[in-house]
């Protein structure tokens, strides 16, 4: 299937899915679940890449 749908995740909803595919990946014998979630794990990991990081010392600095 090639359709694309547009998913609303938290910054750590996406951290959280990224953490639990790699793990799930680690020693899985089959290939081809493997490449499916290789995939997926690709587009959350750019996706990923483009949330802005909060400057703890910024934040401190405010409060």
């Amino acid at each position: 299937m090639t359709d694309k749908y547009p998913v609303l995740l938290t910054a750590d909803q996406i951290s959280t899915s990224l953490y639990v595919m790699e793990g799930y990946m680690q020693g899985n014998d089959d290939e081809q679940l493997v490449k499916e979630i290789d995939e997926i794990f690709e587009v959350l990991e750019k996706v990923s890449d483009t949330i802005p990081t909060i400057d703890q010392d910024l934040v401190e600095a405010v409060s």
